[in-house]
């Protein structure tokens, strides 16, 4: 049996790896170089691009040797006469590359420009753009790659209105604790920082994420409560329910200002002859 045809795809798969290390060795130093430069972005520009690229090398000397290879390579050319896939990789790792570069730029700058607004720009909309410019990327990307294969967009598009749908319906508590965010965001309801009380949680916002917002108790616990239960009220099932704000100057003052106010309220009742409702049921007979 003649090996010879097998020889050059196993050089392209060596060359790759080699290449490929060279990549990592490079990119490692470079990083370590630019920890010591008085900027940030050469680190973001670097972390964005070296596993892409490694990824990339790797993959682009599979595709070249299985290209190369007997029995295989007619099965490929076959589908890939003008090499069209080798745009597909290539889309999707600049789009990769480009979605890494625009999230780690965020995250860099975005929270340090949401510190020096002073509360004029919430971490939360940082956190949303950070979710939201990744997905468009990719959307755009892997549009542009399909399309660059034949892959015609609008079934693609009107295929993804289904899909959609269908996974609408089969995440809603994702989505609503998603929207839930959204509106929290956009209506600034609370910050990090403020103390707040909501289905029998007590404590200080300790993190606020897209789908979910965390609060500190007083004995330093630490509670995810979902961003759809933040925005959900209810009525009562026997009562009609009011609510009384209150100020006070310090958050110790709580429990001895809740207890004086509860005390007040129980005895002017009392003078006025109004009942505190309970959960129960009157049923009232009337005679003919």
């Amino acid at each position: 049996m003649d090996y010879t045809p097998y020889f050059r795809p196993i050089l392209i798969i060596c060359a790759s790896l080699l290449i490929a290390a060279a990549i990592n060795l490079i990119f490692k130093r470079l990083i370590k170089r630019a920890e010591n430069t008085g900027t940030k972005l050469d680190d973001i520009i670097l972390l964005a691009i070296g596993r892409p690229l490694y990824i990339m090398v790797l993959v682009a000397g599979i595709y070249y040797a299985v290209h190369e290879t007997p029995y295989l390579g007619e099965i490929m050319n076959s589908y890939d006469k003008e090499y069209m896939y080798r745009n597909f990789l290539l889309t999707v790792f600049v789009t990769w590359i480009a979605a890494s570069l625009v999230k780690k730029i965020i995250r860099e700058y975005g929270y340090e420009l949401s510190a020096r607004a002073n509360g004029e720009m919430d971490d939360r909309l940082v956190a949303l753009a950070d979710m939201s410019g990744t997905y468009i990327i990719w959307l755009v990307g892997l549009m542009i790659a399909l399309s660059g294969v034949g892959v015609e967009i609008g079934p693609v598009i009107a295929g993804m209105g289904i899909a959609g749908l269908a996974i609408a319906l089969a995440a809603q508590n994702l989505l609503s604790n998603v929207f839930g965010g959204m509106t929290i965001t956009i209506d600034q309801l609370y910050k990090v920082g403020d103390r707040v009380e909501f289905g029998g949680v007590y404590g200080d916002i300790y993190e606020i994420k897209p789908r979910y917002t965390k609060i500190k108790t007083l004995d330093n616990m630490i509670i995810t409560v979902p961003n759809s239960k933040v925005m959900f009220t209810e009525y009562a099932a026997s009562s009609q329910n009011f609510e009384l704000l209150v100020w006070i100057k310090h958050y110790e003052e709580r429990h001895p200002v809740l207890d004086r106010i509860l005390r007040d309220m129980f005895k002017r009742f009392k003078e006025e002859g109004i009942e505190i409702p309970f959960n129960q049921m009157d049923v009232h007979i009337k005679k003919d």
